[in-house]
């Protein structure tokens, strides 16, 4: 799995180098269906996992459940080591713009900003 995941960090690493010039001289259009993608994307991993369909078949609320497990410790690292990655990357590529910027506010995600994918390859020996 090590070796996966240091191949992964790569991959990332070139697409960061690579795409960067191409987002930022981006036509208005397009970097708006981008900053759509991101959002929609960004929402649908946050609300992963959250027992939706569980919450139906036993009746439960499934408000209250998803906050409940959102809430959750496991949850919270789960997120905190995905979007540690995401958000400082998509601030690289310059696709954290106002738009994005308030959507991840909202999905409590902005603080991510200014965290270094780098030094937690090298934590969890990947670097």
């Amino acid at each position: 799995m090590r070796y996966v995941m240091k191949d992964e960090s790569r991959h990332v690493a070139f697409g960061v180098l690579s795409l960067a010039d191409h987002y930022r001289d981006m036509a208005p259009g397009e970097l708006a269906d981008r900053e759509e993608f991101v959002i929609y994307a960004c929402e649908l991993m946050r609300n992963r996992l959250v027992g939706d369909q569980i919450s139906s078949v036993m009746g439960w609320n499934r408000d209250e459940v998803k906050r409940v497990v959102l809430d959750s410790a496991p949850a919270q690292v789960f997120r905190r080591m995905l979007f540690a990655r995401v958000v400082p990357n998509l601030r690289r590529l310059g696709l954290l713009t106002p738009r994005v910027r308030e959507a991840f506010e909202r999905l409590g995600i902005l603080e991510f900003e200014h965290a270094d994918p780098e030094a937690q390859d090298r934590a969890l020996g990947l670097a």
